[in-house]
């Protein structure tokens, strides 16, 4: 009884884990976890920041934890780049938090953005926690709680524990250990983990290469089972919210927007108002206004300075995460063909040693046909083990059903007289 419950826990946690190798279930999804922003999916890692800049990338789970105390143990990558805005973790109330001050909780923040080797790492507590005005600057130094060695090819593990109102940190890369603790008053019984990253124009490629919970208290049921699906039809509606806000800023033009309206809702057909003939040269002027605002030779330049330069940028690091992949699925096609030689080369030995054996066996046996001229009989018996001889029991019972149906014959005949038509007699 105790081992299935400790599986039905295991299998409890594995909804909060990320294990590689990563492959999405859904379209956006791995697991109860949500890809968001411009986060990749690779095989080996998951690429928080990407060749977009001013875009924020990570992973969100969508299922709250169901315990209040428990260990954090993830895996982070910061290299290939000079700095950028860094790493956060979040445990929040909320789901999927969009700034880290207004995480109902706490958020660790790595800062990467120095050049040098020690980062500075801070604990930012949510603003409700000390009814902080939201407007109030964050006192970052009050936040900070240290440094640490984390930029570079070696990955960093970090283990995050809550214990009540106390917050562990343990940082660990190679030999080098380093603990932190911070207490943090009124956090929630339970919370939603995320971890995101903010690509800058020199970010570092930040990967996250794994994560693992484990629980340490009891269990805390859940208000909905179904709150995964729940939470995952939200961050689908604040998607669709952020398209319209973008579509409503389309509409800047009056005038355009007004007649763009208009087409759609007559099916790109003109009524015949002579007021539209009057005013399209209004949409003309405007169009041409907006036009000779943004084309101009010094937005052209800037133009080809930035965005291409930047467009080039992005086309390259989009190409070097193909690349990764590419060598993912080259290592992986080498792994099945090594394996396939091998069978290949065991199959064809053990074929060969089974044709030595018989070729053997058939030139001993001819042999002895030639050496002592056995004649068939004789062949056939010399195959017997040692100690065996030839059994006649099929013999004699063919023998005797040869002896009975002779004798049921000769008593049927004789119970019968020969008449016409073979007719037994009266």
């Amino acid at each position: 009884m105790f081992s299935l419950f400790s599986l039905c826990l295991v299998q409890d946690l594995e909804s909060y884990n990320l294990n590689p190798p990563f492959k999405l279930t859904g379209l956006t999804e791995i697991g109860d976890w949500s890809v968001i922003g411009s986060a990749a999916i690779i095989k080996k890692y998951i690429r928080l920041t990407s060749a977009v800049t001013e875009v924020e990338g990570g992973v969100c789970h969508r299922k709250p934890t169901q315990f209040e105390n428990w260990t954090v143990d993830f895996t982070l990558k910061g290299y290939n780049g000079n700095g950028g805005a860094g790493f956060n973790f979040t445990y929040s109330y909320d789901f999927c938090p969009e700034n880290n001050e207004d995480a109902t909780g706490f958020t660790l923040f790595i800062n990467t953005t120095t050049r040098y080797s020690l980062c500075p790492i801070y604990i930012i507590e949510g603003r409700h926690l000390k009814s902080m005005n939201s407007q109030a600057p964050i006192d970052m130094e009050k936040a900070k709680i240290g440094d640490f060695d984390f930029r570079g090819e070696e990955p960093i593990n970090i283990r995050i524990t809550r214990a009540g109102n106390l917050i562990s940190l343990k940082f660990i890369r190679g030999y080098y250990i380093t603990n932190f603790e911070r207490e943090i008053q009124n956090l929630p019984s339970v919370g939603y983990f995320s971890i995101k990253s903010y690509t800058t124009k020199w970010a570092d490629d930040n990967d996250l290469l794994d994560f693992k919970v484990t629980q340490l208290s009891g269990d805390i049921p859940l208000a909905n089972a179904n709150i995964s699906e729940i939470n995952k039809k939200v961050l689908d509606l604040s998607k669709n919210t952020r398209r319209a806000k973008k579509l409503v800023r389309k509409f800047q033009s009056l005038i355009t927007g007004k007649y763009d309206r208009a087409r759609r809702s007559n099916s790109n057909q003109l009524t015949g108002n002579k007021q539209e003939f009057s005013e399209i040269t209004n949409v003309i002027n405007e169009l041409i206004t907006r036009a000779t605002q943004t084309v101009s030779k010094e937005n052209l330049k800037e133009f080809i300075l930035n965005d291409v330069e930047e467009t080039l940028a992005k086309a390259a690091a989009k190409m070097q995460i193909q690349m990764d992949r590419y060598k993912e699925t080259e290592f992986d096609m080498n792994d099945i063909w090594s394996d396939l030689k091998g069978n290949l080369r065991d199959l064809a030995m053990e074929a060969k040693l089974n044709m030595t054996m018989l070729g053997e066996e058939a030139i001993k046996l001819a042999n002895k046909i030639v050496a002592n001229n056995f004649t068939a009989e004789e062949m056939e018996i010399e195959d017997l083990p040692a100690g065996e001889e030839k059994s006649f029991i099929p013999t004699f019972c063919i023998l005797f059903c040869i002896c009975e149906f002779v004798v049921y014959i000769l008593w049927f005949n004789n119970k019968r007289r020969r008449t016409n038509n073979f007719k037994k007699a009266d």
